[in-house]
């Protein structure tokens, strides 16, 4: 049998496709071969064309009224012949003029239906798009994997993209696991390009799994933007000793090509890592948590004033009797309703935890907050006494001085910014507004001595701590307002040493200042030293250290809301050589609150998923929760 070669130059052709996005051949009928094996006179039947369907093929050929030969009609395998007119005698329009209407009928099919790697790569795209986002929800909002099975969510899923598939949880996990292979890649570029970071380490138990995890992020500087990237929550498996979490950390380090001699500092929370961190990375380069250390302190100072403690005990009995009794619940929901509260307004009592001083101030806070309606409630239940108009005023002084320091530790929480600058700052204000603070009752007055006494044991040698004084130094919005005079002296010999390279004399620089308007709770007393300070004259001369840090002392202080690293940004052109001095001081971490926020946002994960949670897992899911919404576009 002969078949028409559609590489034969004769056939000029081009690539076309129907309406279900299917590529066809199409041919130029304006051909003036004749095929040998046709004869006149007999009947031609249409042409079904290799690859494509015999009924719709044969119908398409049929409408446009074109003479085809085959070869064989009952094989099945039919080639396209294009037959002229004078060999066949048909009443049907012209070859020539089928040609003439062709091209207008081409154009607009061509414009009306997508090309099929258009269609397709279009369609791939939008389901990748939903893929990253339906990560990224289930990573960052800490919810459980297995939602994908979840009935509600499906149906949701069917509404809002009828087309798209939702992944089952074997290849979501899956999912995750190429995800975190990208990104980790990435980081650990940056990583391996970075001059200095900061570590964090933590150790958490999940008491409902009785499984323990070592956490540790890493924070180095992108550019000029700070990062912080969960490098591992690591299982335990043994009783986590110093010499068995020095083993763990390096493991840890090692993997992510972490150099230990980059470390600049490490901030550990729990008493039970701490001697493994300053083994492994010195004692020089340690630091407590600033946030923990407040939170002990606070508590220890409650403990130790037994006046107050009696106080909390008697709220703690209220709250807990509202908790578990319904009918009294249900009554100060309806004195609150009558009082003119909407649904959104209305407050219930909250119960403290011991470990966590931060929920105690809630607590406490609530209980005043509500204690006119509770004290009607307790009017009908003679078993549980409501505090004395006494106990209540000293509840309430003693939650303005709580206040004092729960401000201090939101705004470590809070800040987004390096912090390591502005730590003996806040320390300073906090300690003067407790000591001009005059409370009324004796048993507050009382604790506020013991809360100053447990300052002056956790923080009487804050001012020694290099790297805190160097960066207080060091920071913008800062300088050398907060550091005595022996303590500056010595700070500006270290800075000056290390631009420098050799001794120097010690030397008292003040530096100009420029007023603030900004001012809230706990740097009301910043911004009034700030406006003293701009009347002071700058008569002392510096000598004895390096030109840059002598002209940067001398500068204006920049506003205290501003990004330190982003200010030295600004001015690295003018003080080279302090430059990396700076930022090295500036990133570092004093908090190891990114490791507590790890394990607090997988809580819920393994919780949900006790009994088959992999415990691998949850690294890389830390992991990828800790990342910007930026490197998830990646």
């Amino acid at each position: 049998m002969s078949q028409c070669d559609f590489n034969d130059p004769a056939y000029e052709s081009d690539e076309y496709y129907d309406e279900m996005g299917r590529k066809v051949r199409e041919f130029d009928y304006s051909v003036e071969s004749e095929p040998s094996f046709v004869k006149k006179g007999e009947p031609v039947q249409d042409i079904v064309r290799p690859g494509s369907s015999g009924i719709s093929a044969q119908g398409r050929l049929t409408s446009k009224h074109i003479d085809f030969a085959a070869d064989d009609p009952d094989c099945g395998n039919f080639s396209p012949v294009v037959i002229k007119k004078e060999v066949v005698e048909v009443k049907q329009p012209s070859i020539q003029q089928h040609v003439k209407d062709e091209p207008k009928r081409r154009v607009k099919f061509i414009k009306q239906t997508p090309r099929v790697g258009g269609l397709f790569s279009e369609s791939a795209a939008s389901t990748h798009r939903i893929d990253e986002a339906l990560m990224y929800m289930i990573v960052v909002d800490s919810m459980s994997l297995q939602v994908v099975e979840s009935r509600a969510f499906l149906r949701f899923m069917k509404i809002v993209a009828p087309s798209y598939t939702v992944p089952c949880l074997r290849k979501l996990t899956k999912m995750l696991d190429d995800k975190f292979g990208r990104l980790s890649a990435i980081i650990r570029v940056k990583i391996g390009n970075a001059s200095f970071y900061s570590l964090t380490a933590d150790v958490w138990t999940d008491t409902g799994n009785a499984k323990s995890y070592l956490g540790m992020t890493i924070h180095l500087l992108d550019g000029i933007n700070m990062i912080g990237v969960a490098l591992a929550a690591q299982p335990l498996d043994d009783c986590y000793t110093k010499d068995y979490l020095i083993s763990e950390m390096t493991n840890i380090c090692s993997s992510w090509g972490v150099d230990l001699t980059k470390v600049n500092v490490i901030v550990t929370g729990g008493s039970n890592i701490v001697a493994a961190a300053e083994s492994l990375f010195g004692v020089k380069k340690h630091l407590i948590c600033l946030e923990q250390s407040l939170n002990r302190m606070t508590t220890a100072a409650i403990d130790q004033c037994h006046s107050f403690g009696e106080i909390l005990s008697k709220i703690r009995s209220i709250v807990s009797f509202f908790k578990l009794s319904n009918n009294a619940t249900d009554e100060l929901r309806s004195i609150q309703i009558r009082a003119g509260k909407t649904e959104g307004e209305i407050m219930t009592v909250e119960i403290d935890e011991p470990t966590r001083w931060g929920t105690t101030l809630t607590m406490l806070h609530r209980f005043i907050l509500l204690a006119d309606h509770i004290s009607v409630v307790l009017l009908r239940y003679t078993k549980v006494p409501m505090l004395t108009g006494q106990e209540m005023a000293e509840a309430k002084e003693a939650r303005d001085i709580f206040g004092c320091i729960s401000l201090v530790i939101s705004e470590i929480k809070g800040e987004k910014c390096s912090i390591s600058g502005k730590v003996i700052p806040m320390l300073n204000i906090m300690k003067r507004k407790l000591e001009s603070y005059r409370p009324d009752c004796p048993a507050v007055s009382d604790l506020r001595q013991k809360i100053l006494l447990q300052f002056a044991n956790k923080f009487s040698d804050v001012d020694k701590l290099d790297t805190l004084t160097i960066a207080t130094m060091l920071d913008p919005r800062f300088k050398t307002m907060y550091l005595e005079k022996m303590v500056q002296e010595r700070t500006t010999k270290m800075v000056s040493d290390l631009i420098l390279g050799k001794e120097c004399d010690p030397v008292d620089v003040k530096p100009k200042v420029t007023p603030i308007i900004e001012s809230d709770d706990i740097w009301d007393f910043h911004d009034q030293l700030v406006q003293q300070s701009s009347t002071r004259s700058d008569s002392q001369r510096s000598v004895g250290i390096s030109a840059e840090l002598r002209d940067f002392l001398q500068q204006p202080i920049v506003q205290r809301t501003a990004d330190p690293i982003q200010a030295w940004e600004s001015i690295r052109n003018e003080y080279p050589q302090l430059y990396p001095v700076a930022v090295n001081y500036l990133s570092r971490m004093v908090t190891s609150v990114p490791s507590e926020r790890l394990f607090s946002s997988e809580t819920s994960e393994t919780t949900a998923n006790r009994h088959t949670f992999d415990p691998h897992l949850m690294a890389k899911l830390a992991f990828l929760g800790s990342l910007s919404e930026d490197y998830w576009d990646k």
